[in-house]
């Protein structure tokens, strides 16, 4: 049986209020009082579901006169809380590794289980129970937590005995932390906390339950994709001979943000930072980069090698951009490549063998296959055109990925690459970006897809071919 999603819907005009009239203007209150439910099957039906249009519904929102909040879905006849639901199915995954607690501390990881971003900590044991703690901002986590209670705390002199209280006096063999991206004094605190315990890593846990997404956040994906598509469209009216890469890239950047791009995206590999993804012209992606991805740059500073730089964008020139959207957090990634003419026939034809492999490949994004797979395919026909040795990335920026999985981080699993082995499964979300670089060209196109039995579903509304200029 399908699931229905629930919002919980509050008026803005007090406990009295009749439902509104969408003809009239609003009447919008301070005082919010009475909470009803509302259910329905299709979660993008938040941007118009109720009175005609009358608000705009989406999750976390005030509209004209009503707050809207995405609260579980149905269940049978229980309303099911999917933030409930990710921290149960994380417990039961440390029983099943014998770790008797976990303390989840990284940012992104505590939004994923919470459902707000702040300076605290979740404490989850293998028995099912939890308690979120939060130093900053408490009021904030307070209204937008999806979990209860938010226990207030002052700081790490507060963690001792918030741990003991939670555990009853249970000892802790296992003590599981985020170790890929928790800072080394910070976890010996914590060990020092619980005498005798060891330490395990958790994090490959935590994002394989990331992997697999919710109807919300594919729905936030999908809005993402759709600001990249718009850019795209707009960057190729906009796009001249003579502008600058930094010039392509502030409108670029104004473009996104106004469209709703939410301006941070976010790497979890240690010591990988990220602005709003690559832009080059020929010249300039060939230029390595300690990025772990195959479009160089020079950016404006030794400080900085990311992004723009002040090369020119002449006749002759392709320009690749490599773009990266947010919404509500969740992330899209694409490239498009831009050609002002004339170019050499070689971009065309190189560009169509880069398609057909994406193509190819998202074909095969169906549950059950096995992402080296797909990075093998690649190889094997990129190597057939004769394109094997600039195929991801020019010289020392070459990669050994085809692809990577997308959400709340940009380098999520799965990972379209060797030794990756676990097979994809519905609703995993995955940017497939085949590029090809030599002496002469630059080309590329990536697409984020969302696995389903059909095959990948592309949610980037914008043609894939080399746009002439």
């Amino acid at each position: 049986m399908q699931n229905q999603y629930v919002l919980e819907v509050t008026p803005l005009c007090g406990s009295g209020c009749p439902d509104p009239d969408p003809t009239q203007p609003s009447r919008a209150a301070p005082n919010i009082e009475r909470k009803k439910d509302h259910f329905f099957s299709d979660p993008s039906d938040w941007k118009s579901l109720f009175f005609c249009g009358a608000f705009h519904a989406k999750k976390g929102t005030v509209g004209r006169q009503f707050s809207v909040v995405f609260t579980g879905y149905l269940h049978g006849d229980q309303v099911m809380n999917p933030f409930e639901e990710r921290i149960q199915q994380f417990s039961a995954a440390l029983s099943r590794e014998k770790i008797e607690l976990c303390v989840v501390m990284q940012n992104v990881d505590l939004y994923y289980f919470t459902g707000t971003l702040t300076q605290g900590l979740l404490m989850v044991d293998d028995r099912g129970r939890y308690r979120f703690c939060v130093q900053k901002p408490i009021s904030r986590a307070s209204q937008e937590s999806r979990i209860t209670p938010v226990v207030p705390v002052k700081g790490p002199r507060d963690w001792g005995p918030q741990l003991a209280e939670f555990m009853e006096g249970r000892q802790v063999a296992i003590l599981g932390l985020e170790t890929d991206v928790l800072p080394w004094d910070t976890a010996q605190r914590l060990q020092g906390l619980l005498p005798g315990a060891r330490i395990a890593n958790v994090s490959h846990i935590i994002r394989r339950l990331r992997s697999v997404k919710d109807a919300t956040e594919l729905e936030s994906i999908r809005s993402a994709g759709a600001i990249l598509g718009d850019t795209f469209a707009a960057l190729a009216r906009f796009l001249k001979p003579g502008l600058r890469e930094l010039e392509i890239a502030a409108f670029i950047e104004r473009h996104m943000r106004l469209a709703g791009h939410q301006g941070v995206t976010r790497v979890r590999k240690f010591n990988m930072e990220l602005y709003y993804g690559a832009l080059g012209i020929s010249s300039s992606v060939r230029l390595p980069t300690l990025f772990d991805g195959p479009v160089g740059g020079k950016g404006l500073y030794a400080a900085t090698p990311f992004f723009a730089g002040n090369a020119g964008f002449e006749q002759g020139d392709t320009l690749l951009v490599d773009l990266m959207a947010g919404v509500e957090g969740y992330l899209a990634d694409a490239t498009r490549t831009y050609a002002l003419d004339p170019v050499p026939e070689a971009v065309d034809r190189t560009h169509a063998v880069l398609l057909s492999i994406e193509e190819e490949v998202r074909q095969r994004l169906v549950p059950g296959t096995v992402p080296e797979t797909l990075y093998q395919l690649a190889l094997e026909r990129a190597a057939a055109a004769g394109m094997a040795e600039g195929f991801m990335g020019y010289g020392e920026n070459q990669v050994k990925f085809l692809g990577h999985g997308l959400g709340l981080e940009i380098d999520e699993l799965p990972v379209l690459a060797p030794r990756f082995s676990d097979p994809l499964q519905e609703n995993m979300v995955v940017a497939v970006e085949p590029k090809y670089f030599d002496d002469t060209l630059c080309t590329g196109v990536e697409d984020t897809f969302i696995v389903t039995p059909e095959g990948g579903l592309n949610v980037i509304p914008y043609p894939p071919e080399v746009i002439h200029l």
